[in-house]
């Protein structure tokens, strides 16, 4: 099939061409090639026909400048568009929200290179000191949470637009096959509920307090069950897990551990990389053909020789090289944190998803290579942006079957890889059991 140019003016060449290898490249399959050219829009050509972007964003030679609170939107539009017979939707950050369709020269009023630049290196996080308790982004500062536009894959849907505009003027492209995928990770914080007899004591309380008597008489069994023996804890469920994800088909699995126990409170991990039920863990992993990462501490989001530590023991323990990532209650300093995870052959991170609920932290439903925007450059590193995690559901049971159903639709719209977190401390009891087991169900490709 015969390519599509691109032409770009002299500014921003770097980002410019990111995003428009994400767009058509990483997401469409298209062949380009890159033109530069005295146009301040953007261009898209084949043949005769082209299809002009309004540039609003990159005007600036001076790059830096760009990156300030003055150029985040404070409103954003919803829009659609009918292209053959196909309703369209689109978000409109900059520019206008109109598309002057054509057969020979279509004109895009709104600037998707900058709305998808935007979104997928979060620059609008790293200019912001709001932080919520635990030091991290504040969500609901969040430009696409305030406007309502979380829940959806807008880059995916820039896209999808493209897509339909090619074939409505008639390019010459080839298709690309869209191939959903389901994956489901786990973050193990803890293999051991029962620490100690004070630790049934505080779960007996807390059940009266909810009027869960039947639980109190399950938790006295459970603990003397595991008293002597670690892997008859509840928390200690690898076999449950790796069961209940073959028996719906799910052939992508990773679990994230962690390797060193910090000074923060916020680490709680109490086990050893060298026990036999880890050691026994790795293997059923390893055999299952699932993959092992890391999930380093609290506070290493910002300390690179942390992460190394804990990237180094994990190594070791499981006789393996790791190079997936995600960082422990999400905490994630932009660019910063992404630097140092590549700094030590860490090349896959799925950490990008607001603790609140369900979303697209970056906009996108499929892996993508990042950039860094102070840098300007590319990394060594793919992200996998985490579109559920399951422990802000619980005091909404009914909330996360729904938020579940919608997501996947979202995601297999557009082929895209849902990325689902369930923590295997929330595994404990039969009505969890059965809620996790529904989630499956609704995302599992069979």
């Amino acid at each position: 099939m015969e390519p599509v140019k691109v032409h770009i003016p002299k500014i921003a060449e770097p980002e410019i061409k990111y995003v428009f290898s994400i767009l058509l490249k990483e997401i469409l399959g298209c062949k380009i090639d890159f033109l530069t050219g005295e146009s301040s829009h953007f261009i898209i050509s084949q043949g005769e026909k082209s299809i002009e972007i309004k540039n609003v964003f990159f005007q600036d030679q001076s790059i830096k400048n760009l990156y300030s609170k003055d150029n985040i939107p404070d409103k954003t539009s919803t829009n659609k568009i009918a292209v053959n017979g196909v309703s369209l939707i689109y978000e409109t950050l900059y520019g206008e929200p109109n598309i002057e369709l054509s057969k020979t020269n279509t004109v895009i009023h709104f600037d998707i290179i900058a709305s998808a630049f935007f979104m997928l290196t979060r620059w609008e996080e790293a200019i912001s000191d709001q932080l919520d308790q635990l030091g991290r982004y504040n969500a609901k500062d969040a430009l696409s949470v305030r406007n309502g536009f979380y829940c959806r894959p807008i880059i995916n849907e820039y896209a999808h637009i493209l897509l339909n505009i090619f074939k409505y003027m008639e390019f010459n492209i080839a298709e690309k096959e869209y191939s959903y995928e389901a994956v489901v990770t786990f973050d193990i914080d803890q293999i051991r509920k029962w620490f100690s007899f004070k630790q049934l004591l505080i779960s007996i309380k807390d059940n009266l307090i909810e009027g869960k008597l039947n639980y109190c008489f399950k938790d006295i069994a459970s603990y003397f069950r595991a008293k002597n023996k670690v892997d008859a804890d509840p928390y200690c469920n690898f076999n449950y897990i790796v069961d209940s994800l073959k028996k719906r088909g799910i052939e992508n699995a990773t679990f994230y551990f962690k390797a060193i126990t910090s000074e923060s409170k916020y680490d709680r991990n109490k086990y050893s990389l060298s026990s036999k039920e880890i050691q026994d863990a790795f293997q059923l992993i390893k055999t299952s053909n699932y993959k092992i990462g890391i999930h380093p501490g609290f506070l290493t989001y910002d300390n690179p020789n942390l992460i190394a530590k804990e990237v180094s023991a994990l190594a070791a323990h499981a006789s393996q090289k790791i190079n997936s990532v995600r960082q422990h209650y999400l905490k994630f300093k932009i660019p910063d944190t992404w630097r140092h995870q590549s700094l030590n052959q860490l090349t896959e991170d799925s950490t990008m998803i607001y603790p609140h609920e369900v979303g697209f932290r970056n906009g996108i439903c499929q892996p993508f290579q990042v950039y860094d925007f102070e840098k300007r450059e590319l990394m060594n590193m793919r992200e996998f942006p985490l579109i559920f995690m399951e422990s802000p559901y619980f005091s909404k049971r009914q909330k996360l079957i729904y938020d579940v159903a919608k997501v996947t639709d979202q995601v297999k719209k557009y082929g895209g890889v849902n990325t689902i977190l369930w923590h295997n401390s929330n595994l404990e009891y039969p009505r969890d059991r059965q809620l996790y087991n529904e989630a499956l169900k609704i995302i599992a490709t069979s």
